[in-house]
């Protein structure tokens, strides 16, 4: 299944609670201009105490311009739980990445449903990453240090097939980021 300017058609209504006229668009604005596909979203971190750290989530760049539509920050908390000395008053990284994962997997299969005229009346999803310390606390080099497996178990209600919105939700950006390696700059200033 494939989703084209070429093959989608504006409907002028709202499917899945998404407004297919306009994501049907912004496809015909990249087939127009590739560089309307060009994006960069950005999060700022600082350190707080111990287990816990803040980012903020402001500005980004898209459709050829930087966009300053967002009048505040999101503030995005972490910590860890208990067992790993942390004080438990907010998701860590790794069940962030399955929060991630989950509204990504969840409004990619929804909004291409959408655009391919698709109704969805329901969606339930659960997430398990097996993550094993001994790498994180370098006990093993055979250890991987992220997770080393993630299950998801998904529950769409809808007449299409579960292979159908399967097919869609593989097109999330998150779930192609987890299941394939990238590369990652890294650099580490001291002041």
């Amino acid at each position: 299944m494939k989703t084209s300017a070429q093959e989608l058609k504006p409907t002028g209504h709202v499917i899945n609670g998404v407004n297919v006229e306009d994501v049907i668009g912004l496809i015909d604005d990249i087939g127009r201009n590739i560089k309307y596909a060009k994006t960069q979203f950005r999060a700022r971190n600082s350190w707080v105490n111990g287990g816990v750290n803040q980012s903020e989530v402001k500005g980004f760049y898209a459709c050829c311009q930087e966009d300053n539509s967002r009048n505040k920050a999101f503030e995005l908390r972490n910590d860890e739980p208990l067992f790993l000395a942390g004080e438990d008053k907010a998701p860590n990284p790794v069940e962030y990445v399955l929060h991630a994962l989950a509204g990504c997997l969840t409004t990619t299969m929804v909004y291409h449903a959408a655009v391919q005229g698709i109704e969805i009346e329901a969606v339930e999803s659960s997430y398990e990453g097996d993550l094993d310390l001994r790498g994180i606390f370098g006990l093993s080099e055979e250890v991987r240090k992220g997770y080393n497996k993630v299950r998801v178990k998904m529950r769409v209600k809808s007449k299409a097939s579960a292979e159908e919105l399967t097919t869609l939700a593989m097109f999330s950006p998150v779930y192609d980021i987890i299941s394939k390696s990238l590369p990652v700059s890294f650099i580490l200033e001291t002041h």
